[in-house]
């Protein structure tokens, strides 16, 4: 199914859960002219959110709501999204559990911030897979997903449970015990770097979490407890502020 035809899908989906809708048993209890047994989304969520109107919802209503979930204006711009763009929204839709629109758009800013650049589409996919779905870097938010399956529990395969509103935070104190020795920095950087333009070990930056300007080479890796290697600031453990948190050092200046 290509991403175009995944997103028609979502979209008639929403539109069937909110078919289910069904005059209220006690009026005075509901914020909510109806009473809904959806099966795919957090169908009051989508109400309060999107201000639904609960008589008429058509199902081009639902085509822009799902558009506006996968970070389009409308229905239309996502019909005329570039195949990175829609990969991207798709990624965005289905980790909704993990990571919010505003929240990404805050992260790519900085790391756009960092590299001086402009990161496209593309490049976003692949910070994306790295950053939030293979390192889960986010993990220890809250995170509110309009899709019902999120709220379903998970057995990772830690064996630890884990739910879009109760995940299990990474107690960074305990990383201490887990740093990586790592001996050619700037060979580890060259493979493991998420972004695109790859610092040099003489470079400085400023760090976000401690505050402090940084050299890049002094950089600590750590091992979370799902495994995955961390590009940490060398003030590590004291400052838990990641690869991520560095920004140019005239930002520190600017402040």
């Amino acid at each position: 199914m290509n991403t175009i035809d995944y997103f028609k899908l979502q979209a008639k989906n929403l539109h069937k859960d909110f078919k289910t809708k069904t005059p209220p048993v006690n009026k005075a209890a509901t914020a909510f002219l109806f009473e809904y047994a959806p099966k795919y989304f957090d169908v009051e969520m989508v109400i309060a959110n999107f201000h639904i109107d609960e008589e008429n919802f058509t199902l081009m209503n639902a085509q822009h709501v799902i558009a506006k979930i996968a970070n389009f204006d409308n229905w239309a711009s996502l019909l005329k999204a570039s195949p990175a763009e829609l990969e991207l929204a798709q990624l965005l839709y289905d980790y909704q559990h993990r990571i919010d629109i505003v929240g990404w758009q805050f992260y790519i800013a900085d790391a756009q911030s960092m590299n001086r650049e402009e990161l496209d589409a593309e490049i976003q996919v692949d910070i994306f897979k790295k950053m939030v779905i293979e390192e889960d870097i986010f993990d220890d938010q809250v995170i509110e997903s309009y899709l019902l399956k999120h709220y379903e529990i998970e057995i990772s395969d830690s064996g630890r449970d884990r739910t879009s509103t109760n995940r299990v935070v990474n107690q960074r104190e305990d990383w201490t015990t887990k740093e990586v020795i790592i001996k050619d920095k700037q060979k580890y950087l060259d493979e493991k770097y998420p972004f695109g333009e790859i610092p040099k070990l003489t470079d400085e930056k400023y760090c976000l979490h401690c505050g402090k300007v940084i050299t890049v080479g002094d950089y600590k890796v750590f091992i979370d407890d799902l495994d995955s290697e961390l590009i940490f600031c060398p003030n590590a453990p004291k400052c838990d502020g990641t690869v991520i948190d560095w920004l140019p050092v005239n930002y520190q200046k600017s402040k």
